[in-house]
């Protein structure tokens, strides 16, 4: 595809760093990103990661346009209407690329997509707690309770938000009822 519009969808946190990543280092490409994902890739860099990349609407993304270029956006804003408006604006084919990990359990409107995710499994969940030598682990998404059971279990002074909500829903109860 290296004569059409490539278009990449990851999310502008994480997921798009990866992506400008990969296209630096495997691909020699630079790809345009909108002004949050470049807002985002500059904190990378400023910490060290060393990424290529273009704002969008600059001068030096105009210039980019007029070849075949590569871009990426938040997923929620590609679809096939957008990837024609591009095409027809640019008169040259637009591809669809995302990376995520729902590529393998949904249909995405996309013309190839690539099992990429940044969620940490249970292995990955509590090396991290263990390395990060945090005094305190708050859980926020998925098994939240079970995962501080365990963590617990491994030393680690974990809770699940949820834990917090219902002893501040419980201590608020009480305090109305000493009222």
């Amino acid at each position: 595809n290296k004569e059409s519009i490539q278009l990449w969808g990851g999310y502008s946190t994480g997921k798009a760093q990866e992506l400008v990543k990969f296209l630096n280092d495997f691909l020699g490409i630079t790809p345009i990103v909108p002004e949050k994902i470049s807002k985002i890739c500059g904190h990378y860099k400023n910490n060290g990661v060393k990424l290529d990349w273009v704002e969008a609407k600059t001068s030096e993304a105009e210039e980019m346009m007029r070849s075949p270029f590569c871009a990426i956006f938040p997923p929620h804003l590609l679809s096939p209407h957008f990837a024609l408006r591009i095409s027809h604006a640019h008169r040259r084919a637009a591809q669809i690329a995302f990376a995520t990990g729902w590529c393998g359990i949904r249909h995405l409107p996309c013309s190839i997509s690539f099992p990429l995710s940044d969620h940490a499994d249970f292995g990955e969940i509590l090396e991290y707690a263990k390395e990060s030598g945090a005094k305190k682990v708050f859980l926020a998404h998925g098994e939240n309770e079970q995962t501080a059971s365990r963590l617990k279990k491994e030393g680690i002074n974990a809770f699940a938000i949820s834990e917090f909500e219902k002893r501040k829903e419980e201590k608020i109860a009480i305090q109305a009822r000493l009222q």
